[in-house]
């Protein structure tokens, strides 16, 4: 079944669903859900290495816990996906969020009691963002399930502002949580957040408009194996994913060392810091609020390619930066593109993936996105201890320039 088959198929099984996407029940639900999440998870994301410095001091058990929360999404990102498509996707979401209570429960009552141990914060961390996963590969799966084909845009840019704004408040946050007496009672907000959106997320009414019936009594191999044949076979995602591939690894070139470069450079002060990366943050807004609108004046694949495009000037950029202007407008400016980029990404795979895979696909290519950026994470700081933090970011500039050449000489330029 090719790309425009499938879309005709998704189109006609939800052709019925007219209402604007702020009338639907489930979008709403499914809004208010996520902007819980992702306020529990920022307050988590604050609070888990306040915690684990204020206990050891160590920027090496700091480091471990980073990579320790990395490794489900490498290792365990495809048999996520094979669960998704396994089970009813509403009740795992939410067994997944249960779970994550019962893990930052554990963590509280440990510390609370004075058995602090770094173990167990590794253990938990690493299951805690295996069932963040889960939460977002669910949710990735419920979207394109239960929200109108034509209406998968607007939606995945609404789901975008959720995340950037939650970003942008930051700061806010973490003023927040320094001043509780407690620093633990941060994982309470985070509980109740995930509390409030397991409630949420039970008035879902999931439905599954899958082209094709899942096979029974097969293998998880084998469902890996189904998932891995789709990928294939639709050429247009599968260079969308090698492309992905590329271009997360220059972001996490650009990404791991801005801050440095900031400090190091320009000595900016946390509030300095904090106001730059609110106004990177701002550009996300941006870019989640215009993408639908623009993606209905642009082919799908040239916004893509334009989007690459314009996040090496942002890099660009940088490289010239003299000042916290520039810093600012280069951190601004590819807030805005890496938004329409993801967006762009994300609601591709969703329309042109069959529902009873979609788990699978997204698994699989989550993992694949991810493979050059601890390489280019771990690498950037070898770089810079080489040579000047500028010429990194000139170099993660003419790596995405290189990528969009490539990718203006492929087919998916042209895709609509």
């Amino acid at each position: 079944m090719n790309n425009d088959e499938i879309k005709e198929n998704l189109l006609d099984i939800r052709s019925h669903e007219t209402k604007p996407l702020w009338r639907q029940k489930n979008f709403l639900i499914l809004l208010l859900g996520d902007l819980l999440i992702s306020f529990g998870s920022k307050v988590y994301e604050l609070v888990l290495p306040l915690l684990i410095y204020e206990l050891t001091k160590s920027s090496i058990v700091m480091g471990t816990m980073k990579a320790v929360e990395f490794l489900p999404n490498l290792l365990l990102a495809v048999f996520i996906g094979v669960l998704v498509d396994r089970t009813d996707r509403k009740r795992f979401l939410i067994y997944a969020l249960f779970i994550q209570i019962i893990l930052l429960s554990t963590l509280y009552i440990s510390i609370k009691s004075g058995h602090k141990y770094i173990l167990l914060f590794y253990i938990i961390g690493f299951f805690f963002m295996a069932l963040f996963y889960c939460y977002d590969n669910a949710m990735t799966s419920i979207v394109k399930d239960v929200i109108p084909y034509n209406l998968l845009t607007s939606a995945n840019s609404k789901f975008s502002f959720i995340s950037t704004f939650i970003g942008i408040i930051g700061p806010a946050i973490s003023g927040f949580i320094l001043a509780l007496s407690n620093l633990e009672d941060g994982l309470l907000i985070t509980m109740l957040a995930l509390l409030g959106g397991f409630i949420v997320f039970s008035f879902l009414k999931s439905q599954k408009n899958q082209i094709e019936a899942k096979k029974e009594n097969q293998s998880i191999l084998e469902d890996i194996k189904e998932g891995w044949i789709e990928l294939r076979r639709n050429h247009s995602l599968w260079l969308i994913t090698l492309i992905v591939v590329f271009t997360n690894a220059t972001s996490g070139l650009f990404d791991s060392m801005v801050i440095f470069f900031a400090e190091d450079s320009f000595h900016l002060s946390s509030f300095q810091l904090g106001l730059v990366f609110s106004i990177a943050g701002l550009g996300g807004l941006l870019g989640s609020l215009s993408t639908d609108y623009i993606s209905k004046k642009l082919m799908f694949g040239k916004l893509m390619g334009i989007t690459i495009f314009f996040i090496s000037f942002a890099y660009i950029i940088m490289y010239f930066a003299s000042n916290i202007f520039f810093i600012a407008l280069s951190l601004f400016l590819e807030g805005i593109f890496n938004s329409i980029f993801a967006i762009c990404i994300y609601t591709y795979r969703q329309e042109t993936t069959p529902s009873h895979l979609i788990g699978r696909i997204s698994g699989i290519t989550g993992a694949i996105f991810m493979i050059g950026v601890p390489l280019s994470m771990f690498g950037s700081g070898w770089i810079v201890s080489i040579i000047n933090t500028k010429y990194l970011f000139l170099g993660a500039a003419i790596l995405n320039l290189l990528i969009f050449i490539v990718y203006r000489k492929l087919s998916l330029w042209n895709l609509t």
